[in-house]
């Protein structure tokens, strides 16, 4: 079966839809259980994307990191990356769209 691997334990996982996590020492969601929604999609695009959907994944990935910034921290992607100099003020947030 493609996509089919054993794991250590001797469980068997079947991966539906394509065979892009397969090499990888263990599946995605053996451990993304352990993390919040957001972050588990985020770190799923970064995952895969060699594999998949290359920059597209990376954008989505992007995505849930400015959406885990807005409800975590109250501030944008765009504004956490310009203000690395040190700024404080989150409330400056700028209008930014990864999908611009």
């Amino acid at each position: 079966m493609a996509g089919t691997k054993p794991h250590d334990n001797g469980s068997i996982v079947e991966q539906e839809g394509g065979v892009h996590y397969e090499g990888t020492p263990i599946q995605h969601w053996d451990w993304a259980q352990y993390i919040g929604y957001l972050e588990g999609c985020a770190t799923k695009y970064i995952g895969r994307h060699e594999n998949k959907n290359g920059l597209e994944d990376i954008r989505k990935s992007l995505s849930y990191v400015d959406k885990i910034l807005r409800k975590v921290y109250g501030c944008r992607l765009r504004w956490c990356i310009e203000k690395l100099d040190g700024s404080e003020s989150p409330e400056e947030e700028c209008d930014y769209n990864v999908n611009d």
